[in-house]
């Protein structure tokens, strides 16, 4: 099952990392595309965070001979992307917009829901990106940086309207407990009273080896909806009898948990990605590309029965298995991947600006 929790995860990362000069990137260039001639020296592109300065620039991602993707530059910066709908005509899905060559603000959307991100920077090191639904703040993301200055933590504060996307964030796993996740103002259903997300990155080199998110949901919901989920009399055991003591409306504190992980083996050639913003993709923050990505996930969810002094809690867990993805590449004679092969023979090629 391909985790959506690792996709959103990657939407929080966007711009973590910072290019890296040995990388394939090239030298600083004149935004206009001259030579500075006279007595004004070219226009110098920054580094750092939000910069992609890639030396060779795809235009197009064809998947099995069909293409998927249109990228267009101006300036020296990506300005939008196009995808192909069901009908393989190309839409702008993305647009990106800039301060002196470094990412200001990117518009996607998350299942289906245009958000906008917008970034905030000391220097040339991204300090926080603020998630947009119109004008509703959904998400705020703060970095935290190990003693190489990369990102190694990051602390995310989310809106809980957001999560009334996790019933559909979800492809198998836990669709009846995230079926109650819906506004407070829907009775009956789970009142979210507090949430914690965070994400642990490992490196090794340049190259993100591992991502761990975890989220934490606290909230309650009623009796009746408990019932609904499980059988509730046979959970509680020789307590069954209590049961009887509480009416169905009764408020169930409720706690879920989980844990999803990906692990990441890379090749040595120069990753046309890396530092892109603009994609869910969390491998776009390492050097190389990715040639087996191992994804597995766990969740639990616990549920606390009042009786009064006495407390109940039950722990109901849920297996999110584990799935692998391989990936076999060409190279161009820079080394940069020309196409790769996944494991179920579908063949993805890169053209590159000429």
């Amino acid at each position: 099952m391909k985790k959506i929790l690792l996709a959103l995860c990657a939407v929080m990362m966007l711009g973590m990392t910072a290019c890296n000069k040995d990388n394939g990137t090239t030298e600083p260039v004149n935004p206009s595309g001259g030579n500075g001639g006279g007595d004004n020296p070219p226009v110098q592109m920054p580094t750092g965070d939000g910069v992609f300065n890639p030396a060779k620039r795809i235009v197009s991602i064809a998947v099995d001979g069909t293409t998927t993707e249109e990228w267009t530059w101006a300036n020296d910066v990506v300005t939008t992307i196009a995808t192909a709908d069901e009908n393989g005509n190309m839409l702008e899905t993305g647009w990106y917009e800039y301060d002196n060559y470094r990412l200001a603000s990117a518009t996607t959307t998350l299942q289906d829901m245009p958000v906008e991100v917008s970034y905030t920077y000391n220097g040339d090191l991204l300090t926080m990106m603020s998630l947009y639904s119109g004008p509703m703040e959904v998400m705020s993301v703060v970095p935290t940086r190990n003693t190489a200055g990369k990102v190694s933590h990051l602390t995310m504060e989310l809106n809980p309207v957001l999560l009334t996307m996790l019933s559909e964030l979800f492809s198998g796993g836990i669709p009846d407990i995230f079926g109650l996740i819906r506004p407070a103002q829907n009775a009956g259903k789970l009142s979210v009273d507090n949430s914690a997300l965070a994400a642990d990155l490992t490196w090794q080199g340049d190259n993100v080896s591992q991502i761990v998110f975890s989220a934490q949901i606290d909230g309650s919901v009623s009796l009746d909806e408990i019932r609904q989920m499980v059988n509730l009399d046979s959970l509680a055991g020789s307590y069954a009898s209590m049961l009887s003591y509480l009416v169905d409306t009764t408020a169930i504190p409720l706690t879920i948990t989980l844990a999803d992980t990906a692990s990441f083996t890379y090749d040595s050639q120069h990753n046309p990605f890396y530092g892109f913003l603009g994609a869910l993709d969390p491998t776009n923050l390492s050097a190389n590309n990715a040639t087996v990505t191992t994804n597995s996930g766990t969740a639990m969810v616990t549920i606390t029965l009042n009786f009064g002094l006495m407390q109940l809690p039950f722990t109901l867990p849920y297996p999110l298995g584990t799935t692998t993805e391989t990936r076999t590449y060409t190279y161009d004679a820079a080394g940069f991947p020309t196409s790769f092969t996944n494991g179920e023979g579908s063949v993805t090629q890169y053209t590159y600006q000429q």
